[in-house]
Protein backbone atom coordinates (compact mmCIF):
# COMPACT_ATOMS: atom_id res chain seq x y z
CA UNK A 1 0.00 0.00 0.00
CA UNK A 2 1.39 3.30 -1.18
CA UNK A 3 0.87 6.24 1.48
CA UNK A 4 -2.31 8.46 1.64
CA UNK A 5 -2.30 11.80 1.86
CA UNK A 6 -5.20 14.39 3.39
CA UNK A 7 -4.89 18.15 4.31
CA UNK A 8 -5.57 19.17 7.09
CA UNK A 9 -7.81 22.50 8.56
CA UNK A 10 -4.33 23.63 9.99
CA UNK A 11 -2.47 23.36 6.47
CA UNK A 12 -0.76 20.44 7.45
CA UNK A 13 -0.87 16.99 5.81
CA UNK A 14 -1.81 13.60 7.27
CA UNK A 15 0.16 10.55 5.79
CA UNK A 16 -1.59 7.22 6.44
CA UNK A 17 0.76 4.16 5.74
CA UNK A 18 1.02 1.13 6.98
CA UNK A 19 3.84 0.34 9.67
CA UNK A 20 6.83 -1.51 9.22
CA UNK A 21 9.14 -4.07 11.25
CA UNK A 22 11.26 -1.48 12.41
CA UNK A 23 8.09 0.90 13.69
CA UNK A 24 7.53 -1.50 16.40
CA UNK A 25 9.18 0.69 19.42
CA UNK A 26 7.94 3.60 18.11
CA UNK A 27 4.26 1.97 18.31
CA UNK A 28 4.52 0.64 21.77
CA UNK A 29 5.63 4.48 22.78
CA UNK A 30 2.92 5.58 21.23
CA UNK A 31 0.26 3.13 23.03
CA UNK A 32 1.39 4.26 26.07
CA UNK A 33 1.43 8.31 25.38
CA UNK A 34 -1.75 7.95 23.81
CA UNK A 35 -3.09 5.83 26.64
CA UNK A 36 -1.91 8.34 29.09
CA UNK A 37 -3.60 11.44 27.55
CA UNK A 38 -8.03 10.35 27.99
CA UNK A 39 -9.61 7.68 30.03
CA UNK A 40 -11.71 6.99 26.77
CA UNK A 41 -9.45 4.77 25.46
CA UNK A 42 -9.20 0.93 26.49
CA UNK A 43 -5.39 1.17 27.51
CA UNK A 44 -4.02 3.70 30.22
CA UNK A 45 -0.04 4.69 30.31
CA UNK A 46 1.15 1.47 30.35
CA UNK A 47 0.07 1.01 26.84
CA UNK A 48 -0.51 -2.77 26.34
CA UNK A 49 1.11 -4.85 29.30
CA UNK A 50 3.61 -6.97 28.51
CA UNK A 51 4.21 -6.30 24.87
CA UNK A 52 7.40 -6.65 23.97
CA UNK A 53 9.35 -4.81 20.62
CA UNK A 54 10.30 -7.88 19.58
CA UNK A 55 6.60 -9.27 19.56
CA UNK A 56 5.37 -5.62 17.96
CA UNK A 57 7.53 -6.11 15.48
CA UNK A 58 6.60 -9.70 14.33
CA UNK A 59 2.97 -8.61 14.49
CA UNK A 60 3.48 -6.09 11.75
CA UNK A 61 5.74 -7.69 9.70
CA UNK A 62 2.40 -10.03 9.33
CA UNK A 63 0.03 -6.94 8.96
CA UNK A 64 2.10 -6.28 5.94
CA UNK A 65 0.50 -9.47 4.22
CA UNK A 66 -3.22 -7.95 5.22
CA UNK A 67 -4.97 -7.34 2.32
CA UNK A 68 -8.95 -6.49 3.37
CA UNK A 69 -7.57 -5.07 7.12
CA UNK A 70 -4.57 -4.63 9.18
CA UNK A 71 -3.28 -1.45 11.65
CA UNK A 72 -2.58 2.13 10.27
CA UNK A 73 -0.68 4.71 11.00
CA UNK A 74 -1.03 8.27 10.61
CA UNK A 75 1.64 10.74 10.35
CA UNK A 76 1.76 14.63 11.22
CA UNK A 77 4.65 16.62 10.34
CA UNK A 78 6.72 13.33 10.43
CA UNK A 79 5.31 12.44 14.09
CA UNK A 80 3.12 9.41 14.61
CA UNK A 81 -0.11 11.27 15.55
CA UNK A 82 -2.77 8.31 15.79
CA UNK A 83 -2.96 4.73 14.68
CA UNK A 84 -6.28 2.51 13.36
CA UNK A 85 -7.16 -0.43 12.68
CA UNK A 86 -9.39 -2.24 10.43
CA UNK A 87 -10.16 -6.14 11.64
CA UNK A 88 -12.13 -8.16 9.81
CA UNK A 89 -13.74 -10.94 11.41
CA UNK A 90 -11.52 -14.32 11.14
CA UNK A 91 -14.82 -17.06 10.58
CA UNK A 92 -15.73 -17.66 6.84
CA UNK A 93 -19.10 -16.44 7.58
CA UNK A 94 -18.59 -13.40 8.87
CA UNK A 95 -15.26 -11.97 6.88
CA UNK A 96 -17.60 -9.77 5.36
CA UNK A 97 -17.20 -7.49 8.71
CA UNK A 98 -14.96 -5.37 10.27
CA UNK A 99 -14.39 -3.88 13.86
CA UNK A 100 -12.41 -0.99 13.85
CA UNK A 101 -10.24 0.94 16.64
CA UNK A 102 -9.12 4.29 16.60
CA UNK A 103 -6.48 6.40 19.14
CA UNK A 104 -4.98 9.77 17.92
CA UNK A 105 -2.56 12.31 20.06
CA UNK A 106 -4.21 14.92 21.67
CA UNK A 107 -2.77 17.68 20.37
CA UNK A 108 -4.46 15.92 16.17
CA UNK A 109 -7.86 16.80 18.14
CA UNK A 110 -9.99 19.29 15.89
CA UNK A 111 -7.61 19.55 13.01
CA UNK A 112 -9.37 17.08 10.38
CA UNK A 113 -7.34 13.68 11.59
CA UNK A 114 -10.40 11.92 12.25
CA UNK A 115 -12.55 12.59 9.48
CA UNK A 116 -9.37 12.12 7.43
CA UNK A 117 -9.25 8.80 9.11
CA UNK A 118 -12.66 7.54 8.88
CA UNK A 119 -12.92 9.19 4.83
CA UNK A 120 -9.78 6.33 4.35
CA UNK A 121 -11.47 3.96 6.05
CA UNK A 122 -14.58 3.90 4.23
CA UNK A 123 -13.17 3.69 1.06
CA UNK A 124 -10.29 1.45 2.26
CA UNK A 125 -13.17 -0.86 3.22
CA UNK A 126 -15.31 -0.49 0.09
CA UNK A 127 -11.97 -0.91 -1.98
CA UNK A 128 -11.65 -4.79 -0.37
CA UNK A 129 -14.96 -6.04 -2.39
CA UNK A 130 -15.45 -8.05 0.58
CA UNK A 131 -16.15 -5.87 3.55
CA UNK A 132 -20.01 -4.55 3.88
CA UNK A 133 -19.96 -3.79 7.71
CA UNK A 134 -18.12 -2.00 10.03
CA UNK A 135 -18.59 -2.26 13.58
CA UNK A 136 -17.05 -0.31 16.35
CA UNK A 137 -17.53 0.04 20.09
CA UNK A 138 -17.12 4.11 22.16
CA UNK A 139 -17.43 5.18 25.52
CA UNK A 140 -21.02 6.42 25.96
CA UNK A 141 -19.81 9.77 27.28
CA UNK A 142 -17.22 10.21 24.40
CA UNK A 143 -19.82 12.60 22.31
CA UNK A 144 -16.90 14.43 20.21
CA UNK A 145 -15.96 10.92 19.08
CA UNK A 146 -19.36 9.58 18.27
CA UNK A 147 -20.57 12.53 16.86
CA UNK A 148 -18.10 12.23 14.28
CA UNK A 149 -18.83 8.32 13.79
CA UNK A 150 -22.29 9.66 12.99
CA UNK A 151 -21.22 12.07 10.41
CA UNK A 152 -20.06 9.45 8.66
CA UNK A 153 -22.96 7.10 8.84
CA UNK A 154 -22.55 4.88 11.87
CA UNK A 155 -25.45 4.23 13.88
CA UNK A 156 -26.17 2.87 17.22
CA UNK A 157 -27.28 -0.22 17.47
CA UNK A 158 -27.17 -1.09 21.80
CA UNK A 159 -24.77 -0.42 24.84
CA UNK A 160 -22.94 -2.47 27.10
CA UNK A 161 -23.99 -1.62 30.82
CA UNK A 162 -20.98 -0.49 32.83
CA UNK A 163 -18.63 -1.98 29.88
CA UNK A 164 -15.64 -0.08 31.42
CA UNK A 165 -14.18 0.21 34.46
CA UNK A 166 -11.73 3.61 34.78
CA UNK A 167 -10.30 4.44 38.26
CA UNK A 168 -13.51 2.74 40.26
CA UNK A 169 -16.14 4.74 38.12
CA UNK A 170 -17.85 2.14 35.27
CA UNK A 171 -19.05 3.93 32.25
CA UNK A 172 -20.98 2.41 29.15
CA UNK A 173 -20.23 1.30 26.05
CA UNK A 174 -22.24 1.97 22.79
CA UNK A 175 -21.87 -0.48 19.97
CA UNK A 176 -21.94 1.48 16.53
CA UNK A 177 -22.35 0.30 12.83
CA UNK A 178 -21.66 1.30 9.37
CA UNK A 179 -23.12 -0.53 6.29
CA UNK A 180 -21.41 -0.10 3.26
Amino acid sequence: MAQTEYPLKDGRTLVISRPQKGDAAEMIEYLKRVGGETDYLLMDENGIPGLTVEAEARFLEQNLTLTAGGVFCVHIGGELAATFSIEPHPRERMKHIARLGITVLKKYWHIGAGSAIMQFILDFSRETNTLKSLWLEVRADNVRAIALYERFGFRTLGSYTNAVCVNGAYFDQLAMERLL
